[in-house]
């Protein structure tokens, strides 16, 4: 029977692979930007294929932040039961695997079509498994005792959530087109909630951080205790 000292570990193991996962995805956002940025007008006419090779690339390192990102949500799911943590990360694992699925399927010549209709909800799995992924962190924080951090989760995931309207606002006003007031609105939106979005990103890594550190000093405490 696995203890709860050994649970803790690979709990810890397995946010240490996500931050690894999130720091895939800041080098790929840095890829995009140097490759995609000198080519603006191309990408508009010809699609990712302006990119030439570099579109491998790119595709290689979103598949690979995927992919160790959920390896480390598996270890993640070992933690103990007694965290009542299981059932969100149990969830975070299903919507990363599915998410990584249709994102592998939709590069493969023979599956290309099949998963390609089904392109629009890859982004809704990718936000599932970060909002269950959040609810999984607080009751851990919990567990450890951590209640600061717990709550800091908590205002990550609504931070996150209150970007939702803003988001949908912006898109809707540029859809309409046009060059008035509600274009400009528009634009002003969707920059503010990048910017937003990219402070609660660093928030999130950082608390995956502490977290992962909180876990250890536990881990450090049953170890003492013989358990």
């Amino acid at each position: 029977m696995t203890s709860k000292l050994d649970r803790l570990r690979r709990a810890a193991y397995g946010l240490g692979l996500v931050s690894i996962g999130l720091a895939i995805s800041v080098v790929l956002l840095i890829v995009m930007l140097a490759v995609g940025l000198p080519k603006a007008d191309r990408l508009r006419v010809e699609g990712l294929e302006a990119l030439g090779p570099w579109n491998y690339v790119i595709n290689f390192l979103g598949l690979l932040s995927a992919a160790v990102s959920l390896v480390g949500k598996f270890f993640c799911a070992r933690v103990p039961e007694e965290s009542a943590a299981t059932g969100p990360i149990t969830l975070s694992l299903f919507f990363g695997a599915a998410g990584l699925l249709f994102s592998v399927g939709s590069e493969i010549p023979a599956t290309a079509a099949l998963f390609q209709n089904g392109a629009p909800f890859t982004p809704l799995f990718s936000a599932l498994g970060y909002v269950t992924f959040l609810v999984y962190m607080r009751r851990v924080s919990d567990f450890v005792g951590e209640p600061l951090l717990a709550e800091h989760s908590r205002r990550v995931l609504m931070g996150s959530l209150l970007l939702v309207p803003p988001a949908f606002l912006g898109l809707i006003l540029i859809s309409e087109g046009g060059a008035g007031l509600g274009v400009i609105v528009g634009v002003a939106a969707l920059v503010g909630v990048v910017i937003a979005g990219w402070v609660l990103f660093f928030l999130f890594a950082r608390l995956i951080h502490r977290l992962r550190r909180a876990i250890d000093i536990k881990a450090s405490l049953y170890e003492d205790l013989g358990d």
